[in-house]
């Protein structure tokens, strides 16, 4: 009986430490960096919530010559919207601005759906 009181115990807190670990990753806090100026706080986007409801391509792309999203699942937004160049032509902030707008929008359009749309409702005081 002690054995497997025990058991029970160890069960418990390895189910808590890997609740808790999966926890810290939920939400990725996007900041304006580069030393410059910013005029609104950083913002909070929990990330699994949105895993859970999207497809990972669709904000995780990579568009191939022929236009085809091969994805780009792993990657930070920033690795490749964060570096502009000819074959980049949108800004970072751009990027996160067209495509969480565009879909709250659509999403509150279609469904009826409450999302953030406005400024001070992601970037929050």
């Amino acid at each position: 009986m002690r054995r497997g009181a025990q058991i029970f115990v160890v069960c418990c807190i390895a189910v808590f430490l890997g609740t808790w670990a999966r926890c810290q990753d939920e939400v990725i806090v996007f900041e304006k960096g580069g030393g410059k100026a910013v005029q609104r706080p950083a913002v909070s986007f929990p990330h699994e919530t949105h895993a859970q409801l999207v497809e990972c391509t669709r904000c995780h792309h990579d568009y191939d010559a022929y236009g085809v999203n091969k994805g780009s699942e792993g990657q930070k937004c920033a690795d490749f919207h964060g570096n502009l160049s000819v074959t980049n032509p949108v800004p970072l902030q751009s990027a996160f601005h067209d495509q969480c707008l565009s879909c709250h929008e659509r999403l509150h359009a279609r469904e009826g759906r409450n999302l953030p749309v406005m400024c001070g409702q992601c970037h929050v005081r």
